[in-house]
């Protein structure tokens, strides 16, 4: 239900946009539109923020732009997709082979945008890839190269199943299951995006596509590579390290599920699985409790074996997912000593002012609190993100930690 006021300032911006012959508005025109409604810019804040969350619009504060209609920003990379295809490109051996692997510096997205009417009015080539960006549709990889792996062809099914067989891992590959029997559009990509914003690159010599893709971790010695294959109902992870698998499977889990958030997919998270060792069935069968269970076969010790160290706890503080190794453990016994805080909203208030200078490092914070690297991504996405983001940030987590109540910290950063 949205409130009456902001129905009328949708309505207003789309008028405006229509006048000016684009669907791409600055937050200055918006704040003209808005001040003849009597908006103050707080309330204007709030009420873009709270369209966009239901996707009547798009607003970037960062940017200062505002999409009247989201359908403007598919139009933008639909004709990046089909200029992809269908413009003459040149330039070295090197270029044409980031070329043909998606990978395309901001030059070659402003050849792939001539033609494009949203594009050039108020939107900058910059602008745009702060925005694929922040949608997860691109990664950096180099200095002014971005991989857009949407771009790239797909394998049908029968083709991943091949290129399945064809990937050499030590162990089976850990199968993500969904409740609707497929992925989620556009999930796969975006997995594949953030994990590039982290710790892991692109390994050139392997063959690349929309839904298949192979890693490398830039840090772990021994060579780590991970290859993620979508096969429209569920996708599949082959790890080339099977000690690593445990830390794998945690920076997997947690990727999605921060993903699920920010793309605002309406899905649960995925559940583990692996593929039925029965040569006839090859379905995927769901591991619950921690247990490998299949319905049509009994697995043989190896087979269980090798399944169950996808499944074995992590420890030590050598894993590969930071997070994992800084996150305090919820043991029973921890979590039952601390009391619920219950604090009323003033309260909670009062204690955010008092200590506000700390807001600037609220991601810091929350890492001592015990919060996982995924729930801090996700608090920008549950506010507004006004003129003093970094407060409001430190705020929402101040909340959720009263609410939740977790383990002790084991340290706090000066």
């Amino acid at each position: 239900q949205i409130p009456l006021r902001w129905f009328a300032l949708e309505l207003a911006l789309e008028k405006q946009a229509a006048s000016v012959s684009r669907k791409v508005l600055t937050y200055e025109e918006c704040l003209k539109v808005a001040a003849v409604l009597h908006f103050e810019v707080r309330e204007l804040h709030v009420a873009l923020s709270y369209l966009h969350g239901f996707s009547l619009l798009l607003f970037f504060p960062a940017l200062e732009l505002v999409f009247t209609d989201p359908q403007a920003l598919l139009n933008v990379f639909s004709s990046i997709l089909v200029n992809f295809y269908h413009e003459e490109v040149s330039g070295s051996k090197a270029e044409m082979d980031n070329y043909r692997k998606a990978i395309l510096s901001s030059h070659a997205l402003k050849e792939l945008l001539k033609d494009c009417p949203e594009f050039g009015a108020v939107l900058t080539c910059e602008e745009l890839i702060q925005i694929f960006q922040s949608l997860l549709i691109a990664a950096k990889v180099e200095e002014d190269k971005y991989f857009i792996p949407a771009l790239l062809p797909s394998l049908d099914n029968d083709d991943t199943q091949g290129k399945a067989l064809s990937v050499e891992s030590p162990t089976v590959p850990l199968v993500f299951l969904f409740s609707d029997k497929c992925t989620p559009c556009g999930l796969f990509c975006a997995v594949v995006v953030k994990l590039l914003s982290g710790d892991w690159e692109i390994d050139m010599k392997a063959d690349i596509f929309s839904n298949v893709v192979t890693l490398r971790h830039k840090k772990c010695r021994p060579k780590l590579a991970i290859t993620f294959i979508d096969s429209f109902k569920h996708f599949e992870v082959h790890c080339s390290n099977e000690d690593r698998l445990p830390e794998i499977r945690k920076e997997m889990e947690e990727v999605v599920e921060t993903v699920i958030c920010c793309r605002k997919y309406n899905c649960e998270a995925p559940q583990m699985a692996f593929y039925c060792s029965c040569t006839e069935c090859k379905v995927a069968s769901i591991v619950e409790s921690g247990d490998i269970c299949c319905d049509c076969v009994t697995y043989s010790p190896e087979d269980t074996e090798r399944e169950r160290k996808w499944i074995d706890c992590v420890g030590g503080r050598g894993a590969i997912v930071s997070v994992s190794a800084e996150r305090p453990s919820h043991s029973t016994e921890t979590t039952a000593s601390i009391p619920h805080t219950h604090l009323d909203e003033n309260d909670r208030d009062q204690l955010v002012r008092k200590t506000e200078t700390a807001a600037p490092k609220w991601k810091e914070i929350g890492r001592a609190l015990g919060f996982r690297e995924r729930e801090l991504d996700c608090i920008p996405y549950r506010t507004t993100s006004h003129a003093s983001p970094h407060v409001e940030y430190y705020s929402e987590l101040l909340s959720q930690w009263l609410d939740w109540a977790p383990p002790e910290p084991h340290y706090f950063p000066t």
